[in-house]
């Protein structure tokens, strides 16, 4: 345990650059809880939860309604796109066409066994993913002497999608139950042909479905925490503690690709953190300290339904771009359907560590409080195993020659350049597993605190830009008000 933590550490404060680098052909990206904000909780109110002054009780209480917005969509849609083998790039959009290189052939996503013209929908779109926030942070911190108490949640609507950006004209299809649908009706999960006798029998997308933006509005999680004052003097402290996490956000559900998630996505965690303050000037108008804080958890094992990829299926493709979006069949059934209806599996997930850290100082003029400083969250790679055993030889990527009129048979009626069926040993996981994460923020706050009253009051706005060198994490600017009272 002792080397696992000291290989974090490192791996967070001295070798951060090793993680800058581009994530593709993704099906899930966890994104940073919300209780895991330092420069949220801590700007301002820490100058009431560390003053004892007038207060009878020892409470503190403090609203922070905020607003947070994704910036890098061009680099997530890499993340849920895929490498083009042939002229090696990642690519942020997906080009259903017959004459480009590296594309999905049309009749891999519409079945159309007589390859006819009028059941070839075709186009280009590009994926931008993005996500937006608002809510409310709430906190109550208790003081008892040298103990303390505190417990936190944000209520959250989330609203995230893929936002697919139309590049040209989509073709629409001329025939069939699907008459004037496009390649978005399939990727929306609205394309079907259930026609009695139909060669092209094919059922609905029901998982990793793109179109759209989706919303979430609950409780991200609930964090109880207990600590302790080893150091007080005057106006310098050091403070250590633990906490508790209950999971109250909801789980993922794979129907999306880009999902909204409340909190940490359902896990229980256990926690440590510290926190201090040191004055480094002092006159008859200022007050200048500097303050350092840190937060490490660990999140345990959860199940959550998301969709895999595949691997070492198709020759050539060691990792099967889009797979999920292949038509796929099961033995001595008829019709086709994608196969993100049989990769969305229940997998066990176990996130691991999760760190953060702030720096930075705080000026105090009277009642006015401004902060300034630097945040940095890392998260290692999730550790994905499958909670059912997959089963061997039911399956296969289908043929597009496949008449739907007889039975599916995966040794059989398989895509050209597959072996046979999908077997366990082609399921891959990677594509479910949300990678290691690190990303810097830069903070600032400004609050006035009416100290002056027997039960003092805080207002303050804040903001930060959190940035990120690859693309295995949020981008986002947020910004803050908050409303705090002392009693």
């Amino acid at each position: 345990m002792n080397n696992t933590i000291k290989s974090i550490i490192a791996s967070t404060f001295l070798f951060a650059s090793i993680n800058a680098g581009i994530e593709t052909q993704k099906t899930y990206l966890q994104t940073r809880p919300f209780l895991s904000n330092l420069p949220m909780e801590l700007t301002t109110w820490h100058t009431q939860i560390n003053k004892m002054k007038h207060k009878k009780w020892g409470g503190s209480f403090q609203a922070v309604p905020f607003y947070q917005e994704s910036q890098n969509e061009y680099d997530l849609g890499k993340y849920f796109g895929y490498h083009a083998n042939t002229v090696n790039e990642d690519r942020d959009y997906i080009n259903v066409s017959e004459a480009v290189y590296d594309n999905i052939d049309p009749r891999n996503v519409i079945h159309n066994s007589a390859d006819s013209a009028a059941l070839k929908a075709t186009g280009k779109f590009f994926l931008e993913p993005k996500q937006k926030t608002f809510g409310v942070r709430l906190d109550y911190n208790h003081n008892f002497k040298r103990f303390y108490a505190r417990i936190s949640t944000p209520i959250t609507s989330v609203k995230s999608g893929i936002n697919p950006k139309t590049a040209g004209t989509l073709t629409n299809i001329t025939a069939g139950e699907g008459a004037g649908q496009n390649i978005m009706d399939y990727f929306n999960g609205d394309f079907q042909e259930t026609t009695v006798g139909s060669t092209n029998l094919q059922d609905k997308l029901l998982y990793a479905k793109i179109g759209g933006n989706h919303d979430k509005t609950n409780f991200g999680d609930v964090k109880l925490a207990l600590g302790y004052n080893f150091y007080k003097h005057k106006s310098n402290f050091f403070k250590l503690g633990l906490d508790f996490t209950i999971p109250t956000g909801n789980d993922a559900k794979a129907e999306w690709l880009f999902e909204p998630i409340n909190g940490n996505g359902g896990y229980w965690a256990l926690g440590a953190a510290f926190d201090s303050r040191f004055r480094l000037a002092k006159n008859a108008h200022r007050k200048i300290h500097f303050m350092l804080a840190g937060h490490a958890e660990y999140l345990f094992e959860n199940t959550e339904k998301r969709v895999v990829g595949l691997k070492d299926y198709i020759t050539g493709h060691p990792k099967l771009r889009l797979a999920h979006y292949m038509l796929a069949g099961e033995d001595a059934k008829y019709a086709l359907f994608p196969a993100a209806n049989i990769l969305a599996q229940d997998l066990k997930i176990k996130p691991g560590f999760q760190l953060e850290g702030l720096a930075g100082f705080s000026v105090t003029a009277k009642n006015v409080v401004f902060d300034i400083g630097y945040n940095i969250y890392y998260k290692e790679k999730e550790n994905v195993k499958q909670k059912n055993a997959w089963e061997d030889n039911k399956y296969a990527l289908a043929d597009t020659d496949f008449d739907s009129t007889v039975q599916f048979d995966p040794a059989a009626n398989y895509v050209n350049g597959a072996s046979g069926a999908i077997n366990s040993a082609n399921i891959d996981l990677d594509a479910a597993t949300s990678p290691s994460a690190l990303t810097n923020k830069v903070y600032a706050g400004f609050g006035y605190c009416f100290n002056e009253c027997k039960t003092p009051l805080m207002l303050a706005v804040g903001t930060s830009y959190e940035f990120v060198n690859g693309n295995e994490a949020l981008e986002n600017f947020e910004i803050y008000g908050k409303l705090g009272i002392s009693f």
